[in-house]
């Protein structure tokens, strides 16, 4: 799947100033990790600098992970950066709720996090990296 996602891409001729098309690799490696939250669990804002294409596929869900919830408890948040560098507001923040069987991709300069959820349950997700070879 991650190939015919790459090999569908659009050239970077219709986009030379897109860095993410222009980057795409000829080749690539992939490094893949699973991440088991619990009960107040999140990761905090980061991005994955040796990579090319960032991907999440989403295993298990808590029930506190809802539609309906305001604060977006337990949900993956996207363009807020992280490691103490200041949010100045410029980004336009984005948000998707993570649901079982659902893969998200993403440019790997692309700020992330996961917002902390309570109530109980496990966030349970595998997440990888395609690194350029």
């Amino acid at each position: 799947m991650l190939e015919r996602y790459v090999r569908d891409l659009p050239p970077a001729a219709n986009d030379p100033g897109h860095p993410h098309l222009r980057a795409i690799p000829t080749g690539f490696a992939l490094d893949a990790w699973a991440n088991i939250l619990d009960d107040g669990g999140h990761q905090s804002g980061h991005i994955h600098n040796l990579g090319w294409l960032s991907g999440v596929y989403y295993v298990e869900m808590p029930q506190a992970v809802r539609d309906d919830d305001p604060e977006r408890a337990g949900w993956i948040e996207f363009n807020r950066p992280g490691y103490g560098i200041p949010d100045l507001g410029r980004a336009t923040v984005r948000t998707l709720r993570p649901q079982v069987g659902m893969m998200a991709l993403f440019p790997s300069y692309v700020w992330h996090r996961t917002v902390p959820f309570t109530g109980g349950g496990e966030r349970i997700s595998v997440a990888f990296d395609l690194h350029p070879r």
